[in-house]
């Protein structure tokens, strides 16, 4: 299962939480709200932040069951906003960077298949962002579920954001909250728009 770079469930809180003991005294695990369905049908599945050697960041899962939209094939636009850039990307930047193939979807038309119609969901997002523990450093997603209508075009159905950053050697992540897509995510999802 593919592991890519990617984007805590206080919704409402905008407080960022503190990340303590995954193994090291600025690494234990957080207990957030999970297993909630309040997002027009996104399920926060798993959302845990680490801090090991050195490195840190955020272990997540989301599911999504369709609530009669009335859209088709249903796939993840992930973008990101970081200061800490990696493989030569520009922030903001369509995740994953480098991109697999030509389209702004998370997983690609030959990986969907495993997490379409599985555990549950219409369909499953999997990451595990990271970045070198340096004050300062701040990772943040926009990620939007989108499906396609009857004349192909994808819309976004439910956007959130969600992140981490550091500080004297903490992991603290940023709260999931839902959003009105950014223009530029808007953008990135029309990149899979017929002209």
């Amino acid at each position: 299962m593919p592991i890519r770079e990617g984007q805590g469930s206080s919704r409402n809180n905008s407080n960022p939480i503190q990340a303590s003991g995954l193994g090291s005294p600025n690494v234990n695990p957080l207990n957030v709200s999970v297993d909630q369905d309040d997002n027009d049908g996104l399920t926060v599945l798993q959302f845990d932040p680490f801090n090991v050697y050195g490195v840190g960041g955020l272990i997540v899962k989301f599911g999504y069951n369709d609530t009669d939209t009335g859209l088709n094939n249903f796939n993840f636009v992930q973008t990101i906003t970081t200061n800490s850039p990696m493989d030569g990307a520009t922030s903001p930047y369509i995740d994953p960077q480098p991109p697999d193939d030509d389209l702004p979807f998370y997983w690609t038309n030959s990986e969907l298949p495993g997490y379409t119609d599985t555990w549950g969901y219409n369909v499953m997002l999997i990451d595990a962002p990271y970045r070198g523990i340096q004050n300062g450093t701040s990772w943040q997603a926009e990620l939007s579920v989108v499906g396609t209508d009857n004349y192909g075009m994808y819309n976004p159905i439910v956007t959130i954001t969600y992140g981490f950053y550091f500080f004297n050697n903490t992991v603290f992540v940023y709260p999931i909250r839902t959003v009105t897509p950014s223009s530029f995510q808007t953008d990135s999802i029309n990149l899979a728009n017929p002209l």
